[in-house]
């Protein structure tokens, strides 16, 4: 199970309430949207996560070791799984914003701490979120999450 939450914990990022950012979001529904689901992982609240993500089958989540999910169902046990772990914290700050009609892309970096006893796991990364408006609502149809360099 630690190894599932690490590897989910690689793939997402940090807890508190709300945004870190010093960035704004133009399009108020996106920033909603992507607002909705920090929370839903800070809080691990499955249902809300589930309405934040695509309706359709496909979901595309690429982890930070490279493993690759394909599914909404993968998509939803993954985080399953993971919010049984309750050790955890994830903060995510948004970097860029990309938007061109029906498709917005937020890359952000996300901070993730575990603690196992006395030993804290600390784990930076860049996560793209890719979003898709589904009925006038955006939802997220791709997730990649790549591990920040360490300096030397």
């Amino acid at each position: 199970m630690k190894t599932t939450a690490l590897t989910i914990t690689l793939a997402l990022s940090t807890a508190t309430t709300t945004l870190a950012a010093p960035m704004t979001i133009p399009d108020k529904d996106l920033a909603a949207t992507l607002e909705a689901h920090v929370k839903a992982v800070q809080s691990r609240d499955l249902p809300a996560l589930e309405k934040t993500i695509t309706t359709g089958e496909t979901l595309d989540l690429i982890l930070p070791n490279g493993k690759r999910l394909t599914t909404r169902a993968e998509y939803v046990d993954l985080h399953r799984d993971w919010f049984k772990e309750t050790n955890w914290t994830w903060k995510l700050e948004p970097l860029a914003v990309t938007t061109g009609g029906d498709m917005a892309i937020i890359t952000a970096r996300t901070h993730y701490e575990e603690r196992e006893g006395a030993k804290t796991t600390v784990t930076e990364n860049y996560l793209s979120l890719a979003f898709r408006k589904e009925s006038g609502t955006w939802r997220l149809i791709h997730d990649q999450n790549t591990r920040v360099a360490t300096q030397p």
